[in-house]
């Protein structure tokens, strides 16, 4: 086992790594929103939610009913009641579509 130049001072490895190449693949997380207003059809991006959520019914591209008395647990730790779940395809402004499925329906978000 080779000795310590100075016992006192860790061993160090110099590696010369590009900090563009390792930040490159490093997302982006949105850790809280500040709403003023809102509008209906507005979509807000949650990373921490487990599920997808909407309260507006007409969205729906396939629906069923729930009624078996599932709550939804919010961040805020307010709760509702489940009322259905489904599919919903979202239209971008670029013309593509996004399908979301197992949305969750409720009345209040």
């Amino acid at each position: 086992m080779p000795k310590r130049v100075n016992p006192r001072q860790a061993n160090m490895v110099n590696d010369d790594v590009d900090m563009i190449t390792m930040v490159s693949d490093v997302c982006a997380m949105i850790s809280e929103i500040n709403l003023v207003g809102t509008n209906h059809g507005d979509w807000w991006i949650d990373t921490g939610a487990t599920r997808h959520v909407c309260a507006d019914k007409s969205m729906f591209h396939s629906f069923k009913t729930v009624d078996n008395g599932q709550k939804l647990y919010m961040g805020n730790f307010a709760t509702t009641d489940i009322k259905g779940e489904g599919d919903v395809i979202l239209k971008m402004t670029s013309e593509k579509e996004l399908k979301l499925t197992n949305v969750l329906y409720v009345l209040e978000i």
